[in-house]
């Protein structure tokens, strides 16, 4: 469950 983790991270670093 920590794929998810990782995608939300990433979207984050993306927008930032």
């Amino acid at each position: 469950h920590w794929i998810p983790l990782m995608l939300i991270f990433l979207n984050l670093s993306f927008m930032f």
